[in-house]
């Protein structure tokens, strides 16, 4: 099963707050779909794209608060020699982590 066909539960203060802006844009004769862009209820493609920009900030300022020592202390012990494969390997998990801390925590 791929992603596209995953469908997660509407949360119902969204679908409400969705369908009463849909019905106050009819009432006063203007565009739905506007009305909900105005209120950032839809996923544009530009505001896709600032979400994108807005995780890998997040990401890069996690990553510069570690020191490549302490990087690597996360797995291996500090009288270890590394190389730069060890480092890859840390990042990857470290950046593995946070993927899997979003997913466990959605907004």
């Amino acid at each position: 099963m791929t992603t596209r066909n995953l469908r997660l539960a509407l949360p119902v203060e969204f679908g409400a707050q969705a369908r009463d802006i849909i019905i106050k844009a009819r009432f006063h004769g203007l565009d739905p779909v506007e009305a909900l862009n105005y209120r950032d209820l839809l996923l544009t493609p530009l505001h896709e794209n600032r979400i994108q920009v807005e995780v890998l900030r997040r990401f890069a300022d996690e990553l510069l608060r570690w020191q490549p020592h302490e990087m690597l202390r996360r797995k291996y012990r500090a009288e270890e020699g590394r190389t730069p494969a060890d480092m890859y390997h840390v990042i990857q998990e470290f950046l593995d982590e946070f993927i899997q801390h979003r997913k466990d925590n959605p907004l």
